[in-house]
């Protein structure tokens, strides 16, 4: 009898093993999509996700966060299959502090579902890959990428006359005498363009928005590292003196 029991379990659990769907278990995935890979070294965000369409991202981004009082600065990694859509999404960088973020987070997951990216080939074949993109819905930047120092750093298209002929001298600083140096943070992105400014020392009366707006129209010469063009951060003194 025992026997006959015996048997008839080992019999209902075979049947249950085989009817029992087989689970796949990715440890990596960084390394099952190719992330960081050879594939990738001469693929970046730029022609996997074209610049329009990521204008276009960040602009329906701004409406999920428009009743937040924060700059939002984004960094997200994606993984994409060899149909070119998106499978995964892990977020590097995010504000926490955002109420209800989870559900933010599934608005950011819908929209990237959305997207088709570029299908790229190893051997002739589709395969999956992985990289990361960093959004800035509401004119934030990441300060981390932007070098403090590089083998070339940012220069002032025109140099010092062109810096000189947007200042405007503060009506009341004038008035009252007052003379300094105000220096200005200025971010510089890979083509010369001043992404974000702000105002490192200042001296007040006026001085300090006046140099921050001079420094926000100036051009100037990327930085360059091993012949590259980088982003890069640099101190801009702005003269205030009487003549």
């Amino acid at each position: 009898m025992k026997r006959i029991i015996f048997l008839l379990t080992l019999l209902l659990m075979i049947g249950c093993t085989s009817n029992k769907k087989e689970s796949k278990i990715i440890p990596n995935y960084e390394k099952e999509y190719n992330y960081n890979s050879d594939v990738l070294k001469n693929s970046t965000p730029n022609k996997l996700l074209l610049k329009e369409e990521t204008n276009e991202i960040e602009k329906n981004l701004s409406g999920i966060f428009k009743n937040s009082e924060t700059a939002m600065n984004l960094k997200l990694r994606l993984f994409i299959n060899e149909k070119g859509k998106l499978d995964y999404l892990k977020f590097i960088k995010w504000q926490d502090s955002l109420p209800q973020s989870n559900i933010t987070k599934r608005m950011v997951l819908n929209l990237l579902e959305n997207q088709t990216f570029v299908k790229l080939k190893s051997d002739g074949k589709n395969i999956k890959y992985a990289f990361d993109i960093s959004l800035n819905p509401k004119g934030a930047i990441d300060e981390d990428e932007f070098a403090v120092a590089a083998e070339k750093m940012p220069s002032i298209i025109g140099g010092i006359k062109s810096l000189a002929s947007k200042i405007i001298y503060p009506e009341k600083a004038r008035k009252e005498g007052i003379q300094g140096r105000v220096f200005i943070r200025a971010f510089i992105d890979s083509t010369g363009n001043v992404v974000k400014a702000d105002v490192f020392k200042g001296i007040g009366h006026g001085c300090d928005k006046s140099a921050l707006s001079a420094v926000k129209k100036l051009r100037f010469t990327p930085a360059e590292n091993h012949g590259k063009k980088v982003n890069a951060q640099v101190v801009v003194p702005v003269l205030f003196r009487l003549k």
